[in-house]
């Protein structure tokens, strides 16, 4: 064979290599690109359906967030973390009973709105009775009562609530009644405002701090920044949002009233904590 002859056989195998490694990178191209295409449209479609049915849910549920009525508004929902994502600020006003009830998931609510991007105001509620009925929140944010004018019953049932980040009460709510009924496992709370109802029943209350029962230790330039009504000095130190603390002083009236805290709890607090609340003219029972 001559070397012309070789030389040719070379072009030419040359060329179907060529030809056959071009096809199988065109299809493998192909392939892999009509793959990603694939994936990324469903990827984009999914999202974009999501996105359509979760404003055309909760536009509708929150009422563009118009809506102020939440009494049983999420009662019952079984899968409470995966579904709790509104899309609007929550602020109910008048009753909103039974409005989480029977929600059995364990589960903070400041964590799932931090979540949201939404914020919960309970600041125009008259009423909180029963709203965490049989629930399994364990903690819940600041409960803003300064429109209510009882919180009987508010957080009945509420067995699995370890902690009230904050609850706000002033002068006019008269009616404790079983407020805190069976939330036995209760361990943290602040109060800010003035207790001066009476129905405040914390015998089987038996996990509560010092803390919650009197007040937490405060530096002096902390308290200069707190209300005034929920900071004690006691003994050269600064006590802030207690039970105790927030107790109306009926001191140089004829007016007697009882807190029940119950032999557990009394015994966490001293007689000169004591003595705040008998000095306000109050009988710890």
């Amino acid at each position: 064979m001559s070397i012309a002859d070789k030389l040719a056989i070379i072009a030419e195998n040359e060329q179907r290599v060529y030809g056959a490694g071009k096809q199988e990178g065109y299809n493998k191209g192909y392939t892999e690109g009509k793959k990603e295409g694939v994936t990324e449209g469903h990827t984009t479609g999914y999202n974009e359906g999501y996105q359509a049915y979760y404003d055309w849910f909760w536009d509708n549920f929150q009422q563009n967030g118009n809506r102020t009525d939440y009494s049983y508004a999420f009662a019952n929902w079984d899968k409470f973390e995966e579904c709790f994502k509104p899309k609007y600020d929550i602020k109910p006003t008048g009753s909103i009973t039974n409005m989480f009830r029977q929600s059995r998931q364990y589960v903070s609510i400041p964590t799932l709105c931090e979540r949201a991007g939404i914020t919960l105001d309970f600041s125009g509620v008259t009423s909180f009775s029963d709203f965490l009925y049989d629930t399994a929140f364990y903690r819940v944010g600041v409960i803003d009562c300064s429109s209510a004018t009882s919180l009987s019953l508010a957080f009945n049932m509420a067995t699995s609530l370890k902690t009230i980040d904050k609850l706000i009460v002033h002068e006019g709510i008269t009616n404790y009644s079983n407020c805190f009924a069976n939330s036995i496992s209760l361990v943290n709370i602040i109060i800010e405002g003035t207790i001066a109802g009476t129905g405040i029943y914390l015998t089987a209350h038996t996990k509560l701090t010092h803390d919650s029962l009197f007040g937490k230790e405060v530096t002096a330039e902390e308290a200069a920044t707190l209300p005034s009504t929920n900071v004690v000095e006691l003994n050269g130190k600064y006590y802030y949002g207690g039970i105790i603390i927030a107790l109306k002083d009926y001191s140089g009236t004829s007016t007697t009233k009882t807190i029940t805290l119950g032999t557990t709890n009394l015994a966490k607090l001293t007689d000169s904590e004591k003595a705040i609340a008998t000095e306000r003219g109050w009988t710890l029972a």
